[in-house]
């Protein structure tokens, strides 16, 4: 076996490995051991911090910065059970902007953000990064860090899954991706109506057509008929 090595051990099930899965894990034992889990990532990364151990994983610091805000919410929601004001409107603002057509840039950046976070994550994800870090630090960064902070989520899922984040989503009215947020149909632009450009030119083209096509219509006279 090598080391350094992890070993989890339950009530119905003996020394596994997380390789091994968790057949025969209670659902009890699997919130109890992702718990510890939690516990222990916060513990190895505040013994890094202490022995000023830089941890290379490629993150910027505004990505970097938004993973803290994420732990820290979670761990605020477990003791609390709830969300707090400011959060709270910021999930509802979240949840106006998957549901809206954007007016404007930043509104646009926003919900494409949380329309990706909807598709490789799930609902429970958007509360989190609503309440977290809201609309205003995800415009301020820029596309690349989008990406690496949507990658991380994506890649991390068991890190920051929580099931007090998915009754959120449904107090919240989070919506479902797939039956309620079409990007390609509700961000598509407005077709232009060009009835009210309408200059001169149009209607001397328009009566010359018209002109043209009346021209070419045979008359019949009943005294000519044969």
């Amino acid at each position: 076996m090598e080391l350094p090595h992890v070993l989890l051990r339950t009530n119905t099930k003996d020394i596994f490995t997380y390789q091994d899965g968790y057949d025969k894990v209670t659902n009890a034992d699997l919130l109890g051991l992702l718990n510890l889990g939690r516990e222990t990532l916060r513990s190895l990364e505040a013994e890094l911090e202490k022995r000023q151990i830089e941890v290379k994983d490629d993150l910027s610091n505004a990505v970097t910065e938004c993973i803290g805000k994420f732990q820290k919410t979670l761990a605020n929601l477990q003791i609390l059970g709830r969300l707090d004001e400011k959060a709270s409107q910021l999930v509802v603002a979240a949840v106006n902007a998957l549901k809206l057509r954007p007016s404007n840039r930043d509104s646009s950046v926003y919900r494409t953000f949380l329309t990706d976070i909807l598709r490789c994550c799930c609902r429970g994800f958007v509360v989190l990064c609503a309440a977290s870090i809201g609309k205003q630090r995800v415009v301020t960064m820029n596309n690349d860090d989008r990406t690496r902070l949507v990658h991380y989520l994506k890649t991390h899922k068991s890190i920051f899954e929580c099931p007090l984040l998915d009754i959120l989503a449904t107090t919240y009215h989070v919506p479902d991706y797939s039956s309620e947020v079409d990007t390609l149909e509700c961000d598509r632009p407005p077709r232009r109506r060009y009835e009210k450009g309408r200059t001169a030119v149009n209607e001397v083209l328009e009566a010359a057509v018209v002109a043209e096509t009346t021209a070419k219509i045979p008359t019949h006279r009943g005294k000519n008929k044969r």
